[in-house]
């Protein structure tokens, strides 16, 4: 029971810090939860802003693609100077700044015809847009980025085959700038750290809204689910950005023909930025709840500390009075009046010499100890003292096993609640040192007063004896002689 304090102390400290650990991990766990919806929720919009955006680019390469067969028929048809004009008005007629300018060249690879008027017979019939051209079917296509041999900018090219009467006669070009795109790509950004890219089948970057420039010759990884898996239209991923390497959520879409992907990057940080005071709450909330509550067990644990002390200081204090009792032979008890319980202190058990073990007390079991000559006198002066509210205060003997008497005096006082008796406390004294020294000298003052008596008693009758001789002899004097 004494260590009960303690274990209390040291259970509600553990409690207390588990407690707040649970509340800290319940926090940080709901705020985990929050940010997975809300980037889920993230994923759903960049995939429907890509699907979008994938239409309007849809569109404007299919006006490029028509705009295209449209001059290549005016190129095998038209002479030179009707056809400078014919490409210049078609390049009005696109949305400004779309499309640089229209080249054409010949079967052989060499630049015939631009719309910028510099120098023809420029050989570009390495380009990998060119091969591929001659030998593919009659298609709109769209090459990778390159850096353009006439104004030296990153341009990627969309071109059809010019064929005179089904045969192979050259290409023509639609050429569009990258910065240009990537420009309009970022008007479409939903904040300033959100990336909108244009990416070619075979992972180069075309376009891109924010560092295009750094992008530029740049190849997506093969991981991403449209490299990975090219039969798939559109779909969600989330990754750290391969320029700069910003953690974003991707939403793209893959355009049927000719299969460039749009890509819709959300970052992380402008997504969650309409949380971050939500959390900041709630972290500060958290930390509020758990001072408060560090704050409360550390109340509960410095008074169970206290208590241990106290009792400590408690257990002291009794071992000390029951030492005190022992060396004086003073017991202590406390009666319940309404209850009818009895305590005795460890020093009337031991003047009583009774078990505490197999007795329990009462005031009855307590009569069954007195002697029988002195048990009515005993009840008679308690009860007494409880309804005249006096001190009670009674010396008596107690009858112990074998025949052995023992003296004791009780004394005690009762307390009241109003009129009604409640409780009574007071004391058992072993007297029986004292009272057998007592009778012990009252029989030797009888003794020594019989004595006194049959000493005086003789003297007397020695002083009669003495006196009658005396009177004889004075007589005996008197006589003549």
């Amino acid at each position: 029971m004494r260590a009960l304090p303690r274990s209390l102390a040291l259970l509600a400290a553990v409690f207390t810090v588990v407690v707040a650990g649970v509340l800290w991990w319940q926090s940080l766990h709901s705020q985990t939860q929050l940010r997975e919806q809300v980037l889920l929720q993230a994923e759903q919009r960049s995939l429907h802003v890509a699907d979008a955006l994938a239409g309007q680019v849809q569109a404007q390469l299919n006006t490029m693609d028509i705009t295209l067969r449209t001059l290549r028929d005016h190129w095998v048809r038209e002479p030179r100077e009707r056809f400078d004009v014919l490409a210049k008005a078609a390049l009005a007629s696109l949305p400004p700044g779309l499309v640089s300018h229209v080249s054409v060249t010949d079967a052989s690879g060499n630049l015939a015809y631009n719309s910028l008027g510099l120098e023809t017979g420029r050989y570009v019939g390495d380009r990998d847009s060119f091969r591929v051209a001659r030998q593919g079917p009659d298609a709109v296509r769209v090459s990778a980025t390159v850096r353009s041999r006439l104004t030296g900018h990153w341009v990627f090219v969309v071109d059809r085959p010019v064929l005179r009467q089904g045969r192979f006669d050259g290409v023509i070009y639609m050429v569009v700038e990258s910065a240009y795109i990537a420009r309009e790509l970022g008007k479409l950004q939903l904040s300033d750290q959100d990336v909108v890219s244009l990416v070619h089948p075979d992972g180069h970057y075309l376009a891109r809204s924010e560092g295009n420039e750094a992008s530029m010759g740049q190849q997506v990884p093969a991981d991403r689910p449209y490299r990975a898996q090219p039969t798939l239209s559109h779909g969600t991923y989330r990754v750290d950005d391969v320029v700069d390497h910003a953690p974003r959520t991707y939403g793209w879409h893959r355009l049927a023909d000719p299969g460039l992907v749009v890509s819709v990057g959300l970052a992380d940080d402008s997504v969650l930025a309409p949380l971050a005071p939500a959390l900041r709450r709630n972290l500060l909330v958290t930390g509020v709840l758990s001072l408060l509550l560090l704050g409360f067990g550390g109340v509960i644990v410095r008074d169970q500390l206290r208590m241990a002390r106290s009792q400590r200081a408690l257990a002291r204090s009794e071992a000390g009075l029951k030492e005190a009792q022992q060396l004086a032979g003073l017991g202590s008890w406390e009666y319940d009046l309404g209850s009818g319980r009895l305590r005795w202190s460890d020093e009337v058990y031991r003047i009583f010499e009774v078990d505490p073990a197999l007795v329990q007390p009462s005031f009855e079991r307590f009569l069954e100890l007195v002697h029988p000559d002195d048990q009515a006198m005993v009840r008679q002066a308690f009860h007494t003292s409880v309804r005249d509210r006096r001190t009670y205060n009674v010396v008596h003997r107690m009858l112990l096993p074998g025949g052995r008497v023992k003296y004791v005096r009780e004394r005690g006082a009762t307390e009241y609640d109003g009129d009604r008796p409640v409780r009574s406390m007071g004391t058992v004294l072993d007297i029986t040192e004292v009272r057998t020294a007592q009778l012990a000298l009252q029989q030797l003052n009888e003794e020594l007063e019989s004595r006194v008596t049959e000493r005086t008693r003789e003297l007397a009758q020695a002083n009669r004896e003495l006196e009658a001789f005396a009177y004889s002899v004075s007589h005996d004097l008197r006589t003549p002689l």
